[in-house]
């Protein structure tokens, strides 16, 4: 057990630093606004991607509609996701899995947004950390006997 060439082989999971990203926490403080529409353009930090243009429709009671128009894989897509109130925070609703949640992503190769869940996606310290935490289980079993 554990000699050389032993370990997972298997395909790793898309990470969420791979995908692109909305969060709520991106958009302007909400407090402060009004009801009604509201328009940002929101670029992904890698170069060959488009930008995409996003359209926040607010209700009175804070929750409402963000309207997505962006470019995936070459083809133009566009997308509705609710955003709910709950207090003093907002969350978008998944599309996928009906959950409320803060992020939204699109991996490569997809063309819509949704929740981490919905997409089977990590994040890359659970990839790096599994193995340096079983090395040092090893270790500390080693030292204990």
């Amino acid at each position: 057990m554990g000699g050389s060439g032993s370990g997972w082989k298997g395909v790793k999971k898309i990470t969420t630093e791979e995908c692109r990203v909305i969060s709520l926490a991106d958009f302007p403080d909400f407090s402060e606004r009004q009801p009604g529409e509201h328009r940002f353009t929101m670029r992904w930090e890698y170069p060959d991607q488009a930008t995409a243009d996003l359209w926040l429709t607010m209700a009175a009671d804070g929750g409402g509609s963000l309207w997505l128009d962006y470019f995936a894989n070459g083809e133009r897509f566009q997308q509705t996701l609710p955003v709910v109130q709950a207090g003093q925070r907002r969350w978008f609703i998944c599309p996928v899995k009906a959950i409320s949640v803060e992020k939204l992503f699109l991996p490569p190769g997809a063309n819509r947004f949704a929740s981490r869940f919905a997409h089977d996606l990590t994040y890359k310290s659970c990839q790096e950390s599994g193995r340096s935490s079983r090395r040092s289980h090893w270790r500390t079993r080693t030292l204990v006997r």
